[in-house]
């Protein structure tokens, strides 16, 4: 399946690029990530990161399907 994966804030810088399409044979998010850490493995340091999938937030057991738009955020701060 093709994703388009966004990158927001400290993870654009982590990953070295805002957006990207990958091709991608696995199915949750989770398994997902797995496959970004190694290609970008700046991610390793990310610590926790929230997952949106079609502008909604999802968990890391989320299932994915071909032409989902999955954006990579580090956790929202209240104040």
């Amino acid at each position: 399946m093709k994703l388009r994966i966004m990158y927001f804030a400290k993870l654009r810088d982590l990953a070295g690029t805002s957006d990207e399409t990958v091709v991608y044979g696995g199915q949750t998010v989770s398994d997902l990530m797995g496959t970004l850490m190694k290609t970008h493995p700046g991610l390793l340091n990310a610590g926790k990161i929230m997952f949106a999938v079609n502008e909604q937030f999802v968990s890391p057991s989320a299932k994915l399907k071909d032409g989902d738009v999955v954006a990579l955020l580090p956790p929202l701060n209240g104040g």
